[in-house]
């Protein structure tokens, strides 16, 4: 692994320990601050444990002065590795990392020269959809960073939407969770509070608000704003339950074993995704069969019909 969450944590909490003992005011309730404050609850038992027994051995413990001491003599640093710095220099490149307000101008600077570890032409994601979002857009990123806020914050939004037919409508809520669709190569964001599922492209936002603490709820303003069950039939071959609960992860699901190997799935959507659904369904071919609703399996026809006619 180039960067580890869990072993990371451990040198990073370390180094402040260090740091603390070098300066000269470590004691006992400083050194379980100190993890508590950098680390992960159970490792107060870990890392105390390490050090008493001397495991690690880069503190002693001075019981008549109540001071830990170290043998080291300077501050400790984790200078980053070269792959370090050069997969750090390819994510630079990524667009989507500019939807993040960074401060760009110092990490290429302290990058500069860094040879990346890829490059964007690199490599051809195959099977994603062409109309991605347009993440270089200005108003794109700051919408992004707005929703990024008031998820950190636990803010409300009011969302001004268009439809897939042009028509505007409302919906406001607290940003629950932000996902990125490979696939799609598009963002969403899941709002909270809602009674019903509800999941907003962030590429159909045309404005977007701060509510007032004064004013702050869960609304809708659309005769558009709703949501439908699809229901399927799913034989599980070549592994197709799990492709399929992955790849609608996105999704309330309720899935209920009515055969040896069949599988009734009923899944929630957003009316508004209508057409990407069913792209989306056509794409796992015989293994499954769509029973509900009726405007979902006519589609589904027409749409094979056409593609038997091109091959004919």
């Amino acid at each position: 692994m180039i960067f580890s969450e869990i072993y990371g944590t451990y040198y990073n909490t370390m180094a402040q320990i260090i740091k603390k003992a070098l300066i000269g005011n470590l004691t006992q309730d400083g050194l379980y601050s100190c993890i508590m404050e950098n680390a992960y609850t159970e490792s107060v038992v870990s890392i105390t444990d390490s050090i008493e027994k001397e495991k690690w051995q880069l503190l002693k413990f001075e019981r008549e002065k109540n001071l830990y001491t170290t043998v080291l003599k300077q501050i400790p640093e984790m200078p980053l590795t070269t792959l370090q710095l050069q997969y750090l220099k390819a994510l630079l490149n990524d667009k989507r990392i500019r939807l993040f307000d960074l401060d760009f101008e110092y990490l290429e600077k302290q990058l500069y020269g860094v040879e990346p570890l890829w490059n964007p032409e690199d490599y051809e994601v195959f099977d994603r959809y062409l109309d991605g979002d347009n993440f270089e857009d200005g108003g794109y990123k700051k919408r992004f960073r707005m929703i990024l806020e008031a998820k950190q914050k636990e803010l409300t939004l009011d969302f001004t939407l268009r439809n897939r037919h042009g028509k505007e409508y409302r919906v406001a809520g607290i940003p629950e969770k932000i996902e990125y669709s490979e696939k799609d190569d598009k963002f969403r964001v899941l709002l909270a509070g809602r009674t019903e599922a509800y999941t907003i492209n962030l590429g159909r936002i045309i404005a977007l608000r701060f509510v007032p603490n004064a004013q702050r709820k869960t609304f809708r303003e659309s005769g558009e704003f709703n949501t439908d069950t699809i229901v399927l039939e799913l034989t599980d071959e070549r592994n197709a339950l799990e492709r399929v609960s992955m790849h609608f992860a996105n999704l309330k699901k309720r899935t209920t074993k009515i055969g040896e190997n069949k599988y009734r799935m009923e899944l929630e959507f957003s009316r508004d995704d209508e057409t990407e659904m069913v792209i989306r369904l056509l794409q796992f071919g015989p293994v499954i069969k769509v029973l509900e609703p009726n405007y979902i399996v006519g589609e589904i026809v027409k749409r094979i019909s056409m593609q038997l006619r091109l091959v004919q």
